[in-house]
């Protein structure tokens, strides 16, 4: 990863019922904070929910509308394509997600 970018620190995966995956993901930022994520969504359909929360309690949402621009949301390479993308695009997840964040 280049200089001044988030490293993922951990990725936890669960496979639900009728295609349903979820990611906790752990990420450190460049100025050393934590930031927790969770990514909710289906193998075949529809958007994925991103939720985030800060070591200092702060949380936001998120919905990808088109998740698969970052590949398939059955791996974990998702995840770390997807911050990639978001890294590359300035850090504003609303570009990155086509969100409407709430």
């Amino acid at each position: 990863m280049e200089e001044g970018a988030a490293t993922v620190r951990h990725i936890r995966r669960t496979a639900g019922e009728a295609g349903h995956v979820s990611y906790e993901v752990d990420i450190r930022t460049a100025d050393g904070e934590t930031r927790h994520y969770a990514f909710n969504g289906n193998l075949f359909v529809g958007p994925v929910l991103m939720f985030m929360k800060d070591d200092h309690g702060q949380s936001d949402t998120a919905v990808i509308d088109h998740p698969r621009q970052f590949g398939e949301f059955a791996t974990e390479d998702w995840v770390h394509r997807f911050f990639a993308e978001w890294q590359d695009r300035d850090e504003d997840t609303e570009h990155v997600a086509d969100s409407s964040a709430d």
